[in-house]
């Protein structure tokens, strides 16, 4: 009995460039890996504009307008604003995002009662520590406010925000304005000793002054990656092996 052929020829095989087994991955990693270099870059270049602003916002104070650090100089001025900034980019985050409503409002209550504190001189026209009132009514509002849709939207959106890239900036900037700037600054721990009292004094503010503004910068660079949601999850630690 004969058979008959299929009349379809069979498919030609596609020709493809060659390319060794171990570079394969390389190429198809190549678009996202030049996203991420960067973006590393612009965050270097961030970092470092940053890193700048600190000591020529002091020289101006200090060397153009030859005028002390106090509530009306360029660096607290800057302190102030970089505060206020934190404090409204998380607050309309929250207003636009309910998902991770809960760690917004808590966020943006704790920079407002840092805000408030920074601006303690205008509270006190009305009385000396006048400022601590505005700061616990704000504080008790918001814990109250975020944790009306329940604690564990509280809790979610904390570790949201721990496996973010928003997370170190933030960090680094409360130990610097909290850790830091007070124990480096610190004149009965060092510059009392190595400088006379009126240079150490002199000295003392000025260092502890641009150390805070430093901090700010940090505070308000980790809230604009967190508000745009440029935050990706950090990727794990070597060795680390998912479950």
């Amino acid at each position: 009995m004969k058979t008959h052929r299929s009349a379809t020829p069979p498919e030609r095989p596609v020709r493809r460039p060659f390319c060794p087994p171990d570079s394969l991955p390389a190429v198809a990693a190549s678009l996202p890996a030049r996203a991420v270099v960067a973006r590393a870059l612009g965050e270097f270049l961030i970092l470092s504009v940053m890193m700048t602003i600190v000591p020529l916002v002091l020289a101006i104070d200090l060397i153009i307008l030859d005028q002390p650090i106090n509530e009306r100089s360029w660096t607290e001025a800057a302190q102030h604003v970089f505060i206020l900034l934190t404090f409204l980019r998380f607050a309309l985050y929250a207003r636009r995002h309910p998902s991770s409503r809960g760690f917004s409002i808590l966020a943006a209550g704790f920079f407002g009662c840092m805000a408030i504190r920074e601006f303690d001189s205008l509270f006190d026209h009305i009385c000396h520590g006048f400022w601590l009132y505005p700061a616990l009514l704000l504080a008790a509002v918001s814990v109250w406010r975020a944790t009306a849709d329940g604690r564990n939207s509280v809790l979610a959106g904390i570790a949201s925000f721990v496996n973010s890239r928003a997370y170190y900036p933030i960090l680094f900037g409360l130990l610097i304005l909290l850790v830091f700037s007070r124990s480096f600054g610190s004149g009965q721990l060092l510059w009392h000793h190595l400088l006379d009292d009126n240079n150490a004094r002199f000295f003392k503010t000025a260092l502890q002054e641009s150390l805070e503004l430093l901090g700010y910068m940090f505070l308000f660079h980790g809230a604009r990656l967190y508000t745009r949601r440029e935050a990706s999850p950090r990727p794990p630690p070597p060795g680390f092996a998912a479950a």
